[in-house]
């Protein structure tokens, strides 16, 4: 049974009311000649919780023999995603459009209640726009968007569609799995593995022949030996002093008299 809603802006799952419905043919018939729909503007794809976005759709016409007006209907089809996760919204100057709803399965007719407020005339268009958004809980599907132009006797004029993908939130991926440190089938070994930053041996030679000596003790001993040195030099020093006043002292002493023996 035809149902519709008494706003515009509503979850298509709450669009099941009383009400009177206009009366559109259930399966469109050949389109009149001279007319053409495009839809011009729509997303890539919906997000599942993104918010809304924008559907447009216009109608133009080549014939002449004066205007006439339009009401649009919107044919809304899903496949992996609930009807009641769609949220559509009629969108004129003056705000939201009121909207009959036909509702059955996976698919859902939204259809103005009123004539579009512009004409269609050879040279001027006629614009629907909608306002289409995904509830955050829809899981990814696709859905597809009908556009259809109707003559004030309710005769298809044009119709124009597209497909869209429809991404949900879906849950997060899972972390991946920790890699096997070795290749597979190889067991672990029982000799110790050589340690890289192990301290040099002692005994082992070094470039020249000579033996690798620790940095620690190489330092002692250059302490040592320049201790050694300074305190030899010192001794020497004094020393040599010494000697230089004992034979200054010898030098100044007159000699004793000299006398033959007798």
């Amino acid at each position: 049974m035809p149902r519709t809603t008494a706003a515009a802006r509503c979850l298509l799952a709450a669009l099941l009311g009383a009400g009177v419905a206009v009366a559109l043919p259930a399966a469109a018939a050949q389109a009149a000649p001279g007319f053409d729909v495009q839809i011009t503007e729509s997303p890539g794809r919906f997000v599942a919780g993104a918010g809304p976005s924008t559907v447009t759709a216009v109608a133009s016409t080549d014939r002449g023999g004066g205007c006439q007006k339009v009401r649009w209907s919107l044919v809304l089809r899903v496949a992996g995603v609930a009807l009641d996760q769609v949220r559509v919204d009629r969108i004129e100057e003056d705000g939201s459009f009121p909207l009959a709803v036909q509702s059955g399965g996976d698919t859902a007719r939204l259809t103005d209640r009123a004539l579009d407020p512009g004409e269609l005339c050879r040279g001027s268009t006629v614009t629907a726009r909608y306002q289409v958004s995904f509830d955050s809980a829809a899981t990814d599907g696709e859905v597809t968007l009908q556009a259809e132009a109707y003559s004030r006797n309710a005769r298809l004029l044009e119709q124009s569609a597209v497909t869209r993908d429809v991404v949900g939130e879906g849950d997060p991926s899972p972390s991946p799995e920790p890699e096997e440190s070795g290749e597979p089938g190889d067991e672990p070994s029982d000799e110790p593995e050589e340690d890289a930053a192990a301290e040099p041996d002692p005994t082992a030679s070094a470039p020249g022949g000579l033996a690798a000596v620790q940095t620690s003790n190489g330092s002692r001993s250059t302490n040592l030996l320049g201790v050694g040195l300074i305190v030899g030099a010192v001794l020497i020093f004094i020393g040599v002093g010494i000697l230089m006043r004992m034979q200054l002292k010898r030098r100044r002493q007159p000699e004793a008299p000299w006398h033959p023996a007798l």
